[in-house]
């Protein structure tokens, strides 16, 4: 039984969320402190808070009715915000649900209530309630409006929260666990995974659409001419920082300059990958910046799962780059920030914008950097958790990508034998999670089906154009490459338009190779935006169907600033 209780002291109403459990004769209380004098609205917002806290922590599956829960997902327009062919684990990510429901009452009054991840046809679609996204957008918004200072005050709590994750991870994962150990690990994972992703994502995902929306509407009234508008919106936004993609590049870049100056090592890389992996230790000149630059780096192509890059990824890239004689064109930060500097002096001269459009122009920056960040610092906390999951995996004799099918509390019944193999390999086949209020249901088989085709289902079918939103600049015309799943990304030949769901980390090798960028999914924060801003090439995203309508080998137009693709010839 769950109830409020009220304790007054010195004239003051503390309240308490209480869970009873009756253990033979005796009774177990698991109590939450909600606050003192606390308004009714407050106290809801507690109490809804604490009984996702408390369900859990009690030990107990939350199963929602099977057909009740197929009669919501098909009842609710959903937001597919992730369309990727890499897979988001359910272990690694399941916290997801409290961080997008718990997680939210403290910053917006309100929550989505409501999550649906689906694995199916090669791909992972994560999927959230397209009203309730409008509606905390909004709320989000004039948060920031009155506070432009809000994103940067969550970035310096992001940080404080997720270095506190990965010092547990880095210590928990370099130990021999018990299963009792591996579950209060996991288990402590999940509280710090929720209490420091609340800062880094729910924000500036939630923000992104009415702001640019806001600062794009601004610039129409300073500039009439639509293509000179779009590319200074973009450079407007373009963060003042480096991402983490940036940041390993120029590194690299710099190990490759230092090599060009020692002949013995420039003509060490001359010879075939396999020969400079068996020689490079006698060279400690080169071999100590390269394995120093793979230990800070080997996350970056991780995500959610994956296999951490080894040094024979870097060597390779170092050879290309000897090979070819050239590195790739880091945009330069002072140039950037020069440029933004003049022109917010002229809008601010013609009386374009104010000091607060100033500030939210500064906070869209901010937003792309902190969602940079969060990719950065949760790559490597589930590279991490997954060597404790590993230990877990090996225990009950099941591969680990077979262990993540479980969701955050079955890991207890994974480990004692009451949840079985074959009924996660289902899952791993095809499988749906789907979360609300009063718990989680899990689907598999022909509901999967009836599940992705009811996702798919607004695509249109439009042959000569598509349309999405521009995330960098420029014109380009080429012929398409799909890219769904990773298994495909060397099939993309230099010069080539990348095409696809959405990129990730992974995806890095074929954007360098691309010369436009085309998703289905994302916003002017998402990693293609970032990574195409700073390659320097035309992106386009947010298309919705982009990989449903074209093919491989269509010849089409790119026109990156109003967000359109002409199909000049189909391959069909």
């Amino acid at each position: 039984m769950v109830y409020t209780e009220v304790q007054v002291k010195n004239n003051k109403k503390y309240y308490y969320r209480t869970l009873s459990i009756r253990e033979g004769k005796k009774f177990r209380k698991f109590r939450i402190y909600l606050g003192s004098d606390l308004s009714k609205r407050e106290l809801s917002q507690k109490e809804q808070e604490a009984n996702l806290i408390i369900q859990s922590q009690s030990g107990k599956e939350r199963k929602i009715n099977s057909e009740i829960a197929m009669g919501e997902i098909l009842r609710t327009k959903w937001i597919v915000h992730h369309n990727r062919s890499s897979l988001i684990s359910m272990l690694t990510g399941g916290s997801l649900f409290d961080v997008f429901n718990t997680g939210f009452f403290p910053l917006f009054g309100d929550s989505h209530n409501q999550l649906l991840m689906v694995y199916n046809k090669g791909k992972t679609m994560v999927g959230y309630p397209e009203k309730k996204v409008e509606k905390i957008g909004k709320i989000a918004f004039n948060q920031l409006f009155v506070d432009p200072k809000i994103m940067e005050k969550y970035h310096k709590i992001f940080d404080s929260k997720s270095k506190e994750l990965l010092v547990f991870l880095k210590k928990k994962s370099a130990q021999k666990l018990s299963e009792r150990e591996i579950v209060r690990a996991y288990s402590k994972y999940c509280k710090l995974y929720k209490d420091s992703c609340i800062w880094g994502e729910p924000f500036p995902s939630a923000v992104y659409e009415e702001l640019t929306t806001y600062l794009e509407n601004l610039l129409k009234s300073a500039v009439s001419d639509e293509k000179k508008r779009l590319a200074l919106f973009t450079l407007l936004i373009t963060p003042r920082d480096y991402s983490f993609i940036s940041r390993e590049e120029k590194e690299l870049n710099e190990i490759v300059l230092e090599i060009k100056k020692d002949k013995d090592a420039v003509s060490l890389f001359s010879k075939n990958l396999y020969s400079i992996l068996d020689e490079i230790k006698k060279y400690p000149e080169v071999y100590l910046p390269v394995v120093t630059h793979q230990k800070r780096y080997f996350w970056i192509s991780y995500d959610y799962f994956g296999k951490p890059l080894d040094i024979s990824f870097f060597v390779k890239r170092i050879k290309e780059k000897l090979t070819f004689r050239s590195e790739q064109q880091i945009m330069n930060l002072n140039e950037i920030i020069q440029k933004q500097d003049k022109e917010f002096e002229k809008l601010f001269k013609r009386g374009a914008i104010t000091k607060k459009d100033y500030e939210l122009f500064i906070s869209a920056q901010q937003a792309t950097l902190l969602m940079d960040y969060k990719k950065e610092m949760f790559s490597k906390a589930h590279y991490y958790v997954n060597l404790i999951l590993k230990q877990a995996a090996e225990i009950v004799g099941i591969p680990l990508e077979t262990l993540i099918f479980a969701h955050k509390d079955e890991l207890p019944s994974v480990l004692s034998g009451k949840i079985k193999r074959n009924g996660l390999l289902k899952r791993k086949e095809k499988s749906a999670f789907y979360f609300n209020k009063t718990g989680i249901c899990v689907f598999t088989s022909k509901d999967v089906d009836a599940i992705t085709d009811y996702l798919e289902s607004g695509k249109k079918q439009t042959i000569k154009e598509i349309s999405g939103r521009c995330a960098s600049q420029g014109t380009v015309i080429g012929r398409i490459r799909i890219v769904r799943s990773l298994n495909q990304i060397n099939s993309i030949r230099r010069g080539e338009i990348l095409v696809t769901g959405m990129t990730t980390p992974e995806y890095l090798v074929a954007m360098k190779k691309a010369s436009a960028i085309i998703t289905d999914e994302g916003g002017i924060t998402c990693h293609a935006a970032i990574v195409s801003r700073e390659l320097g090439i035309p992106c386009i995203v947010g298309t919705r169907n982009a990989t449903s309508i074209l093919n491989d080998g269509d010849l089409v137009e790119l026109h990156a600033g109003n967000g359109v693709i002409k199909i000049l010839k189909s391959e069909r």
